[in-house]
């Protein structure tokens, strides 16, 4: 008979654990693609170190290490020029990361990184607002990209809030992520299917992404 096994995609069983970012879109839909030649507008360069500013600043999780390694590129050492003050870490009703700095110039930065509708719910975007999002993140998903939404924030108060969602943010942006299929996973699901093995990916990705690094 046929037997099935299970791999799963989320911890990086199927991709390689060092990740690139592919795409920065704006709000407007203005697109950035890191992949060719042409310099980055400032508001792209922007969004970058939002997203920056919104991963930890000696990362060891491939995803903050992309927004590291593209700052380096570009020459923005964003989170070296700050203080962290506090971070704020993804909970089961806010899948976002929120940190909070400070800067001699500037005050306080608040940026925030996450899931693209959890980042749009906290910058209070509206119906149609969101429905742009949508499409603009299954666009990015149907390219095998892993996608987060990027806001930043700004607080004047004297105490910082228990819960990041009493700040106020501003949405910046979409980044689009590629995680490159290890080498020889697709000669492994052949000789399954040669083997009349089934084959079940179990993911957490955003479904468009998944279908994507399946197909």
């Amino acid at each position: 008979g046929s037997a099935t096994v299970l791999c799963t995609d989320k911890t990086g069983t199927l991709t390689v654990n060092r990740m690139s970012i592919d795409e920065l879109r704006l709000p407007d839909g203005g697109v950035h693609a890191v992949r060719t030649d042409a310099s980055p507008s400032a508001a792209h360069a922007e969004l970058l170190r939002v997203g920056i500013l919104a991963s930890a600043p000696e990362p060891f999780d491939p995803m903050e290490t992309a927004f590291h390694d593209l700052g380096n590129q570009w020459g923005l050492a964003a989170s070296h020029r700050h203080t962290l003050l506090r971070s704020y870490g993804l909970r089961p009703d806010l899948l976002a990361v929120t940190q909070v700095w400070r800067d001699a110039n500037a005050g306080l930065l608040v940026a925030v990184k996450g899931a693209p509708e959890a980042v749009a719910r906290l910058c209070d975007a509206d119906p149609e607002q969101m429905s742009r999002l949508k499409i603009a993140v299954d666009a990015m998903a149907r390219e095998g990209l892993r996608v987060l939404g990027i806001a930043r924030g700004n607080f004047e108060g004297e105490e910082l809030p228990d819960d990041p969602q009493q700040f106020t943010f501003t949405f910046v942006g979409l980044v689009g992520l590629a995680a490159p299929l290890r080498e020889g996973v697709p000669a492994a699901m052949a000789e399954c299917r040669s083997a009349g093995i089934r084959v079940v990916m179990i993911t957490g990705d955003y479904p468009a992404t998944a279908c994507a690094i399946a197909r």
